[in-house]
């Protein structure tokens, strides 16, 4: 029998030993839920996978995938563990990164956010965390725009809690159509791009429900400072960022949406048309900026 609050947490691990004991432990710290926390580890050089099979032994809820495959990726990993975890029994799920702290309330202020607002899923604002223990408040939160889903994901997904019915559908995306999928870096934006396709609703939750640790391994990291603009700038104008979209677009079915189509032509006119859509692709005003500035900058994309 499903419990109504019962969560699965899907972690990511690769050579995490540094973060990965104080992030479990405020996991399993969490509060009025129930949950099960699956962990598949990337091979890794240190003893993540070792501390985590001693953790699973002790543990009737920490439940660790077999070790082996190389991923190369926290994607790929997280695509991993989509596909393999059974997850009709709970009736909601979380991502989790290995090197966080979440704070003790945060699945319960998930699901019942999501019950509130009769979402299919949620994500939240959160605090950059820093080596000298400093924070500062990233608000991710903002008005959804008509096409948003398609050109950027709702926050870290760290923080993005679904229902079961939107997680099974993102597992049967993800069984049906691998190799496509494979060619998506960032699962939390595809996981809101298909519940936003498929008439979902989604809650962007203002109040921050976690530390979100910032160091040198991060992938992507905060989108603070001049070095961090210009990453993005240059992923941006390059054609990375706009073959993502239409990888993205064709997966949740949604390639005939006008923008889509607009950036399939890449004439000079289908260009402008798209950079006049801006303020609907991106729900902050300095996304849209960079967005319509790209369009004229952006190499030719790559056919999805």
């Amino acid at each position: 029998m499903r419990n109504a609050d019962r969560t699965i947490v899907l972690l990511a691990a690769y050579n995490g030993l540094r973060f990965l004991p104080d992030q479990m432990a405020s996991i399993l710290a969490q509060t009025d839920v129930e949950i099960d926390v699956y962990v598949s580890v990337d091979l890794s050089n240190d003893a993540t996978w070792t501390w985590s099979q001693e953790l699973s032994r002790s543990h009737d809820n920490v439940h660790v995938l077999p070790y082996g495959p190389r991923f190369g990726s926290a994607a790929a990993n997280f695509y991993r563990l989509i596909r393999e975890v059974d997850l009709s029994s709970a009736s909601f799920v979380a991502f989790a990164d290995q090197d966080d702290r979440w704070f003790p309330g945060k699945l319960r202020r998930a699901v019942d956010e999501i019950r509130r607002t009769g979402a299919d899923g949620y994500s939240s604002n959160v605090y950059a965390w820093h080596a000298d223990d400093s924070r500062r408040l990233l608000r991710k939160v903002g008005p959804q725009r008509r096409w948003d889903h398609l050109f950027s994901s709702p926050g870290p997904g760290c923080t993005h809690v679904i229902t079961v019915a939107s997680a099974i559908a993102l597992q049967d995306l993800v069984r049906s159509h691998e190799p496509a999928v494979q060619r998506v870096e960032y699962h939390d934006w595809l996981d809101y791009a298909l519940v936003r396709a498929r008439g979902g609703r989604w809650h962007m939750d203002p109040q921050p429900t976690m530390l979100y640790r910032q160091h040198e391994s991060n992938q992507l990291g905060a989108n603070v400072g001049v070095e961090a603009a210009r990453r993005r700038w240059d992923r941006l104008a390059d054609g990375w960022y706009w073959t993502q979209v239409q990888e993205i677009a064709a997966l949740v079915g949604a390639e005939e949406e006008l923008p889509i189509r607009l950036l399939r032509r890449e004439t000079l006119s289908s260009r402008l048309a798209l950079a006049a859509l801006a303020p609907r692709l991106r729900r902050d005003s300095r996304g849209a900026l960079a967005v319509f500035a790209s369009t004229m900058a952006r190499r030719r994309t790559r056919p999805a």
